[in-house]
Parts: structure tokens; C-alpha cells; sequence
């Protein structure tokens, strides 16, 4: 069987993040490869993530492989070839590319788990695939990755009236995205998502369908593709009593790439044992209102960042300054941040559907 290299090594990046790492099942390291109908069919799973993509087949053939896809990506990604020709021959898989020759050690097709149904749903939501990434860049970074704190090590999605809410916290930050979607079918009660399966999801385009079960979520992607993914058992925290309900006592305007430049100039000095930044806002005078990042190591010296911006207000906290620079990292481009703090109550980020919450440093 003949095949484009590029589209075939597409259709592999695409479902390889689903393989399994475990040697001692090396049926979930591989890809099964499945033609009929003149369709190519490549899944690959870890028993709890499941991707599945499609590409055309130049010769129409009907056939089953079931190779390891670390290695067959690996031969294609090395060849400057036009066109790859796969050949089974008994329990070896040859595979031609350009000058190189390869065998490859077929497995057994039918050990190979089956995919669940990603259809079968009680609720569904139609989302464009920018809003859908945008959603998981600005969330996932705030999920727990300790597995002492299980049920935080996803992203809590929610919906109704075509508003689905994606939030994620590790208990000494949150974030959380609203979004308008297409289409919503039933109400999305919160289900949360492990986070590596919503970044699965990161190379999306047009419109993804999203489907919600008892056990798991399903994803139709525009190319045929396909993601399902187990759900996270455990009771999200009741992150809504967290939200301050007021707009803080002090509060500062800015655009996220600019006080983070800021934030990593003070970070310089900062202690690493304690990852204090403290953060100054001083009274607003005529030119504006300030904000003074300082760091201060028992070994290194100290530093101080001044910015003047618009605002309201004073106060001070102490950060986490890698919190605060992957919360401003999450910010829309382009549209301001409004930056406040609450005294020893905690700091929130808000730009355009991003909300971000970070508990001060005690």
C-alpha cells in the first residue's frame, strides 16, 4: 500500500498522543492502521484517552496493521521521500521509504482495545476550535499535578443556555473561561476533564463537536477525527464560593505583556524557598497610578520594578510570581487587564471571558 509520507506521518502526530507509555502492554505503544472503503483509519489509545483520525488511501485495499507508532513516525519523519509503501509480509511490516528499507514486528490486531462509543451522550455543545483552545490554554495551566489532589487534576466543564464554562484550580489558584457556543444539546452538568486530554484537543480547527456521557466525553473534530477520553471520578471543589463577589480595593489597568516584563524583572531577585513578589499599590497622583513589583533574596540583594499605570485604590500582596506570569500568559491579546487586590483576601485577573484568582502569599 502506497501512501503520501506527509499525510500519513500527519494522521500519526495526530493520534500518537494517545498512545500508551507502558512497556508492559506494548500493544498500547502501537497504531492500528485500518483501510476499507478507500478511507485509512489510525487510532491509538492509553485505555483511558482514545484519538482516532482519517486519511485517504491512494490504492484502494482492505487491511489491518498494528505496528508501534513511535517507530513508523520516526522512519517518516527521518525520510525526505514523496511516498512511503507499507507491505505486510507474515508477521513483519516493510516499509519503504525512498532508499530505506525497514521490518517492523506486527502485533496482533485483535488485542488492540476497542474505542468506545464517543457518541453515546446526554448532553452536546458545538464550539469553534479557536474559542475551544483558547478555553484550554487559559485553564489547563491551573490544574493540580499532585495525584494527592485527584479531582483537580482537570478542567471542570459546565453548561446551559449555550454558555459552557471551563474552570480549573489546584487550590491556591483558578481559572476560568466563559464561552458562547454554536450549539448547545441538554444541559452540560460539571464534569471535569483530565488535562491532558483537553490539550489533545490543541491542534483543532473549524468546529469541534463535544460530546458529554456518564463515564466520558467525546470530541468530533472537522477532518473525521475523533478524541474520547475517560472522565475524572472525585467531587470538583465548589470553586463558586471561592469568587469575590466585589471589585477589590484597589485595582490597576494594564496590558498583560507589559507588567509581565515587569514581573520578570522583580522575579530576578525574588527567594526561590518562598517565591514572594510583593506587589505595592501606591496612591494615584496626576501622572497616574503605580505599581511596584520588589524581590528581596537573603543572598542575592533585592529589586525594585515601578509602573505607572491607570487605577484606583491602594494596597499590597504578596505573590507567587510564576503564578502570576502564567495567569497574564492566559490573557487575551490585545485587551486589557484588570488587575485588583482584596488586602490579604485573594488577587484576580480579568480580560475580556478569562478570569484568574491567586491566593496571596502568608
Amino acid at each position: 500500500m502506497k501512501f503520501d509520507r506527509k499525510e500519513l506521518l500527519g494522521g500519526l502526530m495526530q493520534v500518537m498522543p494517545a498512545a500508551g507509555k507502558d512497556q508492559q502492554k506494548p500493544v498500547l505503544g502501537c497504531v492500528k492502521i485500518e483501510s476499507h472503503g478507500g478511507v485509512v483509519f489510525l487510532e491509538c489509545t492509553n485505555l483511558e484517552q482514545h484519538l482516532h483520525a482519517e486519511i485517504e488511501q491512494k490504492q484502494k485495499a482492505e487491511f489491518c496493521l498494528l505496528v508501534s507508532v513511535q517507530c513508523l513516525a520516526e522512519i517518516l519523519k527521518r525520510s525526505n521521500a514523496e511516498e512511503v509503501e507499507l507491505k505486510p509480509e507474515g508477521q513483519i511490516l516493510s516499509v519503504t521509504a525512498g532508499s530505506g528499507q525497514f521490518d517492523l514486528p506486527i502485533h496482533e490486531s485483535k488485542d488492540f482495545p476497542e474505542m468506545p462509543d464517543v457518541f453515546s451522550k446526554s448532553a452536546s455543545a458545538a464550539v469553534d476550535a479557536s474559542d475551544l483552545i483558547m478555553a484550554i490554554n487559559a485553564t489547563t495551566y491551573a490544574c493540580a499535578k499532585d495525584v494527592a489532589r485527584f479531582s483537580m487534576m482537570g478542567v471542570c466543564v459546565s453548561g446551559a443556555n449555550n454558555v459552557l464554562d471551563f474552570v480549573a484550580t489546584d487550590g491556591r489558584r483558578l481559572a476560568k473561561v466563559s464561552l458562547q457556543v454554536n450549539q448547545m444539546e441538554g444541559v452540560i452538568e460539571p464534569t471535569v476533564v483530565p488535562a491532558v486530554a483537553w490539550r489533545m484537543l490543541a491542534g483543532a480547527t473549524g468546529e469541534v463537536q463535544l460530546f458529554f456521557g456518564k463515564r466520558g466525553m467525546g470530541a468530533l473534530l472537522d477532518n473525521g477525527g475523533t478524541m474520547h477520553t475517560l472522565l475524572i471520578d472525585g467531587k470538583f471543589p465548589d470553586y463558586k464560593a471561592v469568587i469575590p463577589n466585589d471589585k477589590g480595593k484597589a485595582w490597576r489597568g494594564f496590558a498583560a505583556a507589559e507588567l509581565a516584563t515587569a514581573v520578570r524583572q522583580a522575579q530576578v531577585m525574588v527567594d526561590r524557598e518562598n517565591m514572594r513578589l510583593n506587589v505595592h499599590l501606591g496612591a494615584t497622583g496626576p501622572s497616574g497610578a503605580p505599581i511596584v513589583l520588589g524581590g528581596k533574596s537573603a543572598t542575592s540583594g533585592s529589586s525594585q520594578i515601578t509602573t505607572v499605570t491607570r487605577g484606583e485604590g491602594k494596597g499590597e500582596v504578596s505573590l507567587n510570581p510564576q503564578f502570576l506570569l502564567e495567569a497574564l500568559g492566559s490573557m487575551p491579546a490585545g485587551e486589557e487587564v484588570r488587575f485588583e487586590v482584596r488586602g490579604n483576601g485573594p488577587v484576580t485577573l480579568s480580560a475580556g471571558q478569562v478570569y484568574t484568582l491567586i491566593m496571596p502569599q502568608t
